[in-house]
């Protein structure tokens, strides 16, 4: 079985989440509690999934994953997630994870690297954000 890219699209308080395919987001996913037990995923994140025709309700969701794997974007895809973000303001490098649903380490070395102006565009901590005259 060849994997398939998915994207979370909700995830409920018994575990059970729903997702779409990344290529036909008119085709819905169950993706069972048993097979995302552990793994911290939110709407939007992307899977890798085994997917099989759904027996129980094929109307309403054609798929069911019976393997998932979180798949990372690729680097240019979070540098232009985070620049996009950033046009909307400056912000903390947690508060930017948080608007782009991305782990806050991963966001924060992104930043570093990264060719913007450091306390003017963005902030590692809140602190960054206060000028020290002010202070």
């Amino acid at each position: 079985m060849t994997p398939t890219e998915i994207i979370l699209t909700n995830r409920i308080a018994t575990g059970t989440a729903f997702a779409v395919l990344s290529d036909d987001m008119t085709q819905s996913v169950f993706v069972p509690a048993k097979i995302i037990a552990g793994l911290e995923l939110s709407p939007g994140d992307r899977i890798s999934a085994i997917i099989v025709p759904n027996s129980r309700e094929p109307n309403k969701t054609p798929w069911m994953a019976v393997s998932v794997k979180a798949v990372a974007p690729p680097q240019d895809d979070i540098e232009e997630m985070i620049r996009q973000d950033l046009s909307r303001g400056a912000g903390t490098a947690q508060q930017i994870a948080r608007s782009i649903c991305q782990p806050v380490d991963l966001v924060a070395a992104r930043l570093r690297s990264m060719d913007v102006v450091h306390d003017t565009i963005y902030a590692l901590s809140i602190l960054d954000l206060i000028d020290s005259e002010d202070a």
